[in-house]
């Protein structure tokens, strides 16, 4: 399975389009739960309507559901849509990275629906803010 993510900014404060690029090593249908977590240290606030951008973002219909104090992102696959396992499915998301310097975190990821198909770490770590 391809599950990748990266960063815009490591500054204090500054805006960080975050984008986790996902190939699962079976196709998610429509109504899977996709659970991006440990993401914490940001100061954007709970949105239950997060903005998701990038050449995917119609697979999640365009939103997550963020929770600033767990740092998790909910992604719900869209009704005829599905994240498949032979293409990249690419989304990226807009944090505010927190004020203070903060070493930088590994998020996971889970997918549920029907059956537990996805459950790892991203790659890389993110959302150190420099000291």
């Amino acid at each position: 399975a391809v599950r990748t993510d990266a960063e815009s900014s490591t500054i204090r404060a500054g805006t960080n389009d975050v984008t986790f690029t996902i190939r699962p090593t079976a196709t998610l249908p429509a109504g899977t739960v996709v659970t991006i977590s440990r993401l914490t240290g940001t100061q954007t606030p709970d949105n239950t309507k997060l903005p998701v951008t990038g050449q995917s973002a119609a697979v999640f219909g365009g939103t997550g559901a963020w929770t600033q104090a767990t740092g998790s992102l909910v992604l719900t696959v869209a009704g005829s849509q599905s994240v498949s396992s032979s293409t990249d499915t690419v989304v990226t998301i807009r944090l505010l990275n927190r004020a203070e310097a903060q070493s930088p975190v590994r998020p996971t990821i889970v997918a549920s629906g029907t059956e537990p198909v996805l459950q790892d770490s991203m790659s890389a770590d993110i959302l150190g803010a420099a000291s």
